[in-house]
């Protein structure tokens, strides 16, 4: 008998010893009270009671908190704005200047009222989103109330995350706006303040800029976006300062196109409103760069006549027809510095451009002082032929602006000399110019000793007409003393 009390009085002894959090009850009897511990029924855990020291919130009973370090029953908690007198009486656990404020975004949390913007996610408070309203910037995501609205930050203003920014990027503790080509919706989120819909577009040369990342060149001067000078790498053409990118790389505007600069054009001149080539003599390393188009052992050179050609500026003649150098015609009008601006290739004394000589080799119509080249040689005006000088014409006589033919038994050596297109041998050396007679071929009275042309044949007089000499008549006699065709 004794036995057996005393197992029954050594098992409740046993039962006595629980700690906290394990299971107590009817099963299991008694928690250790020497700890300041019951059994609290409604969780059947061994818990501590109010007022006993605590280090967390699970070590008391149902209905209490740890707070400052003794289990309290709990009350409502204060929430944020209402006076408060300990960090305790907050929801926040934060009491300042007799204020509950709330907790800060990305501060730890349970419950909504926790945070200052009413907003516990995760375990985390976040602030308000954009368009939320708001009393004070730290509600905000972005950690900026404007106008009583959350909304983000312009680039430039400080920032301490990126989702503070509309442009979804702080750098350095400031806003930042995208780069050009980056993703966009808004102009505000670019850092050139242009979005097409798509992406950032960079800010066009000579627009005003702050930074060289406002700009499609990568290059703001003196708060002015520059263009890329000729020869710079590119990837587009608003880059350039001429608006070219050509595999890569920047090319100058061409000749006779529109510019503001020098620095446009590839020949870095701009004169009026338009790119001008180099002039002659000038250094070059292309063609384009100069005013002729043509660069020659590293410098400009006028094209000679006959080469190909766009505008007269690149003829050395100063004459482009129909896409070719042509040569300076001849005449008082043509004024010349060297022969090779004439189309003769000859600038006389009184730099003047003038016509090849009779029997001159030629190519075209033009080199000649006749202004005919006939196969590959300048050849005289016929009689009457409208003339400016006498070496134009065959017989070397122009007369009020006709070429005229020599008269009979005047000095000839070609038929074409002679108003009767025929130079002959008088005697047995001399030659000059003969009339033609009765039945030879002819073109004009002129021709004919009888001053009549019919028929493309010379005819005679007849009987009784007056004459010179026998040939004048058609009988071949006119008589000496009476000077009538007999």
């Amino acid at each position: 008998m004794l036995t057996l009390k005393f197992l029954i009085i050594t098992n409740q002894a046993c039962k006595i010893k629980k700690f906290i959090n394990e299971p107590c009850g009817s099963r299991y009897e008694g928690c250790d009270n020497s700890k300041g511990l019951f059994c609290d029924t409604i969780l059947t855990k061994c818990r501590k009671k109010d007022l006993e020291n605590c280090t967390k919130d699970e070590e008391c009973k149902n209905g209490s908190l740890c707070l400052s370090g003794i289990c309290q029953k709990i009350i409502e908690k204060k929430r944020n704005n209402e006076n408060c007198s300990i960090n305790d009486e907050c929801l926040s656990e934060k009491c300042f200047s007799q204020i509950c404020l709330g907790k800060l975004a990305r501060n730890s949390c349970k419950v909504n009222g926790e945070c200052l913007s009413d907003i516990c996610k995760d375990g985390l408070c976040f602030g308000k989103s954009n368009g939320t309203s708001c009393s004070q910037d730290l509600e905000c995501h972005s950690q900026y109330c404007s106008n009583s609205s959350c909304s983000l930050k312009s680039n430039g203003e400080s920032c301490s995350f990126y989702g503070e920014c509309i442009s979804d990027n702080c750098k350095v503790g400031i806003c930042y706006g995208k780069s050009n080509d980056d993703s966009c919706l808004k102009d505000e989120e670019c850092l050139s303040n242009i979005c097409n819909g798509t992406k950032c577009l960079g800010k066009p040369n000579s627009a005003l800029c702050n930074s060289d990342g406002e700009c499609v060149s990568q290059n703001c001067k003196e708060k002015i976006c520059y263009g890329k000078a000729n020869g710079d790498s590119c990837s587009k053409h608003e880059e350039c300062l001429s608006n070219i990118c050509i595999e890569g790389f920047c090319f100058g505007k061409p000749n006779l196109a529109l510019c503001y600069s020098d620095r446009e054009c590839l020949s870095d001149i701009c004169n009026d409103g338009l790119c001008l080539g180099k002039s002659n003599g000038t250094s070059c390393s292309k063609d384009l760069e100069c005013l002729s188009q043509f660069c020659s052992n590293s410098s400009c050179f006028f094209k000679r006549n006959g080469e190909g050609c766009n505008f007269y500026g690149e003829c050395i003649s100063y004459n482009c027809k129909e896409g070719s150098c042509y040569g300076k015609f001849n005449g008082a009008s043509s004024s010349c510095l060297k022969n090779e601006e004439c189309v003769s290739n000859i600038c006389n004394e009184e730099k003047k451009c003038f016509g090849k000589p009779n029997s001159a080799l030629c190519f075209s119509n033009g080199e000649c002082l006749s202004d005919i080249c006939k196969d590959g040689f300048c050849t005289p005006k016929s009689n009457r032929e409208n003339c400016t000088l006498n070496v134009q014409c065959y017989s070397n006589i122009c007369l009020d602006s006709i070429c005229v033919g020599k008269d009979n038994l005047e000095d000839c050596n070609v038929d074409m000399e002679c108003k009767s297109k025929l130079c002959d041998l008088i005697g047995s050396s001399i030659k000059a110019c003969k009339p033609k007679v009765t039945d030879d071929p002819c073109d004009d009275d002129e021709e004919c000793s009888s001053n009549k042309c019919t028929d493309n044949m010379c005819e005679g007089l007849p009987i009784g007409s007056t004459c010179m000499d026998n040939y004048d008549c058609k009988s071949g006699n006119c008589a000496p003393d009476i000077f009538q065709c007999a």
